[in-house]
């Protein structure tokens, strides 16, 4: 048997790793979420230069920055951010939603 004192010494450092691994987790989704969004803003842009008429050697261009910031193009991203989110959360709004429902009898 171990002595109390190494046991609490366990207890807050596996807690201290818990810790340690949220935040890198975090910081990694973090570093991931500023990419997407500029990738969806890209194909955004290049989706409403290719509906102006833009010709096709335009297209293998690089876009300016100042024209991917229109109403229409910024529209579109947080259309489709709004569906990311809704996608992304549907993981943890599942699992809760089953044991609500095993615990007032609907679960048959």
């Amino acid at each position: 048997m171990l002595p109390p004192l190494f046991v609490d010494v366990t207890k807050k450092s596996r807690l201290w790793i818990l810790y340690i691994l949220y935040l890198l987790f975090r910081f990694a989704h973090f570093l991931l979420e500023v990419p997407t969004m500029r990738m969806i803003e890209y194909a955004a842009c290049h989706q409403q230069h290719h509906r102006l008429g833009s010709d096709a050697i335009s297209m293998l261009a690089e876009l300016d920055e100042a024209a991917c910031k229109t109403a229409t193009v910024q529209e579109q991203v947080t259309r489709v951010v709004g569906w990311k989110m809704s996608f992304d959360a549907i993981p943890g709004v599942y699992p809760s939603t089953v044991p609500h429902k095993s615990l007032t009898g609907l679960w048959r």
